[in-house]
């Protein structure tokens, strides 16, 4: 692949937004899939080339996913946070939007011929029970097994792909905790 472009799906607020900021700083060429292309603009600036796709509207990402970019980064699930989209919403649109994004991405991208890899970030402890996971489920119901269903679609693709299992993110200076990086299906 000739240039090294990046794409962000959910690139306007919180972790994509950071992907965004971090691949800019290094000089990456970036994309951002925008809904909104002109409040992208607003909040994304000259960082990336934004271009228009929704991850619920499988013809706008096949008309928008290029087959050399370099990588999908599909952080989707994360943005919506606490005051965001899907705060005690549906749980079909939640479903529709996380896992079901996740797959219309999926299938854009090898209609596209796109040889690259897909990112996707998730959640650490999925299949452990918490009281913080039984939060998350409450305020997104159905959350958890949409990304425990969309994380089973990624590993069947057929596609390179890596997943990225997070806890809580944020925007702090690195080093206050411990980071353990492992090559393993995480529970």
């Amino acid at each position: 692949m000739s240039e090294e472009v990046q794409a962000v799906f959910g690139a306007t607020r919180g972790t994509g937004l950071e992907i965004i900021r971090c691949l800019a700083a290094k000089g990456v060429p970036a994309v951002a899939l925008a809904r909104d292309p002109h409040r992208a603009q607003e909040i994304i600036g000259d960082s990336a080339r934004i271009v228009q796709g929704d991850v619920t509207r499988p013809a706008t990402l096949e008309m928008a996913i290029q087959p050399e970019w370099r990588a999908i980064h599909f952080t989707v699930d994360i943005t919506g946070g606490i005051g965001g989209r899907g705060m005690f919403g549906k749980r079909e649109e939640i479903y529709g939007t996380v896992c079901g994004g996740l797959i219309n991405t999926v299938e854009a991208a090898k209609k596209a011929g796109f040889a690259g890899q897909i990112v996707l970030l998730s959640t650490v402890g999925l299949k452990i029970g918490s009281f913080s996971a039984w939060m998350l489920d409450t305020i997104k119901r159905g959350l958890l097994q949409a990304s425990i269903d969309k994380g089973e679609h990624l590993r069947n693709s057929g596609l390179d792909y890596s997943i990225v299992y997070a806890g809580i993110l944020n925007n702090k200076p690195g080093g206050s905790t411990r980071l353990l990086l492992e090559q393993k299906e995480m529970p």
